[in-house]
């Protein structure tokens, strides 16, 4: 899914959200929960949903955070866990330009709420 298709699908009812969420990809669920957490009102329910597929995925491994995910996987989408080096906008000390998707993922794993 594109940005604007996760968007529309932000907007849509959590009942019509959690029943195409078995059809989306980790990646896609992933930044479904980013634009949740950002919206004004975020819906604790939804958000619980989609912590629940991304569990589903296979993202919830060894000592896990509140939303499912190890530190690891919070810290770099989980490449670290795989082996994988993160790409250099997902690291804490990033500085340089970033699309509308990777400032959402910023904000939803490396800030201190």
């Amino acid at each position: 899914m594109d940005q604007a298709d996760l968007q529309n699908l932000q907007g849509d009812k959590v009942a019509d959200i959690v029943g195409v969420l078995d059809d989306m990809t980790l990646e896609d669920v992933q930044a479904l929960k980013a634009l949740e957490e950002a919206a004004e009102k975020p819906r604790t329910g939804l958000l619980e949903k989609l912590d629940e597929r991304i569990a589903e995925l296979g993202q919830s491994g060894g000592e896990s955070g509140a939303d499912g995910q190890s530190d690891a996987e919070q810290k770099d989408g989980g490449k670290q866990a795989r082996g994988e080096e993160a790409p250099a906008w997902q690291k804490e000390d990033y500085d340089g330009p970033l699309t509308g998707e990777q400032a959402m993922w910023r904000n939803a794993n490396l800030t201190t709420k």
